[in-house]
């Protein structure tokens, strides 16, 4: 193969996953993967002996534990070393979800009280966000590979968390979300600053990019073009991911207010009349937003103060 051959298979690899030949999995993977899980695995596979940051970013429900956890229990018997950094209310799911489909893949937990780290004693360590800003000895070791799950978490990138997380040395990255950008474009910027630094520029130069897309949209493509090689999303509504998962179905249910529940509603409902009424000047711009959106709540519209409450329930059953 000549080298631009070679290049040229590499960029169709990077651009379109499905093209990337299938890798084994594990005999020791207590799972059979679906076809786009299998894509997963070997997108990831082939990202890491790249050395490049991959991005996965599919939807919720898709299994992204489960595409990470058949690339750990690949990498396994490389003696690889990863730090998988999840927040605190994941800790139990990675736990269960990793004795469940990987049972060869020794885990241990870095949480609560600090203790000292032997790298010989498990192949995947995790810990929490919190926990990653305070232990000083995740700094000090080279890690084989970094993982983020809920990668939003360092989505501010002035927070200490933020730097704390990205300091941490790694010859690997990987990022899990299904929200790569949440509320604004500097979302994905500092994920990408994670995964490869410098590959959307210093932020100052991100944001003045970000200030010109309202007069010059081409720009929306350009950035698209740059990030859309390391990032790997499927979605459920895409038939061609999942072809038996049934369309989403809205039930409207009704509960009851309690007589206590209906006594502080109306309360409530006062306090805010009385504030409007007195053109309370000295609250602060948060207090008054807060207000302003509390005076919205109000009672069904059709129901008798002693009426009820109206949820919402969306389904894929």
């Amino acid at each position: 193969m000549t080298q631009g051959e070679w290049l040229q298979s590499f960029i169709a690899k990077l651009t379109t996953p499905n093209s990337i030949d299938d890798i084994p999995v594990p005999d020791t993977f207590q799972a059979n993967l679906r076809h786009y899980q299998q894509t997963g695995l070997n997108w990831l596979h082939f990202m890491s002996r790249t050395g490049s940051g991959a991005l996965l970013a599919d939807d919720m429900g898709l299994g992204k534990t489960v595409q990470i956890l058949a690339l750990l229990d690949k990498l396994r018997a490389q003696n690889i070393k990863t730090l998988l950094v999840v927040p605190a209310s994941l800790l139990v799911n990675w736990s269960k979800e990793a004795e469940k489909f990987a049972p060869k893949l020794r885990l241990c937990f870095l949480h609560g009280a600090e203790r000292e780290l032997n790298l010989a004693e498990a192949d995947l360590f995790i810990t929490t966000y919190g926990m990653a800003a305070r232990l000083e000895q995740l700094a000090t070791i080279h890690w084989d590979l970094l993982i983020l799950d809920e990668a939003q978490a360092i989505k501010n990138p002035t927070a200490k968390q933020s730097k704390s997380i990205k300091a941490l040395p790694s010859s690997l990255r990987i990022a899990m979300t299904g929200t790569p950008i949440e509320n604004r474009l500097a979302d994905l910027w500092s994920i990408f600053d994670f995964l490869n630094h410098g590959l959307l520029g210093t932020a100052k130069e991100f944001t003045s990019f970000s200030k010109k897309l309202k007069e010059h949209p081409e720009g929306y493509a350009k950035l698209r073009g740059a990030v859309s090689p390391f990032i790997l999303r499927r979605l459920k509504t895409d038939k061609s991911v999942i072809t038996d998962l049934p369309d989403k179905s809205e039930i409207r249910q009704f509960t009851t207010l309690s007589k206590k529940q209906v006594a502080l509603y109306q309360t409530l409902v006062q306090d805010i009349e009385r504030i409007f009424r007195a053109g309370n000047v000295e609250m602060t711009t948060m207090e008054r937003r807060g207000t302003i959106r509390l005076s919205k709540i109000r009672q069904p519209t059709g129901h008798s103060v002693s009426g009820r409450q109206k949820m919402l329930w969306c389904t894929n059953s």
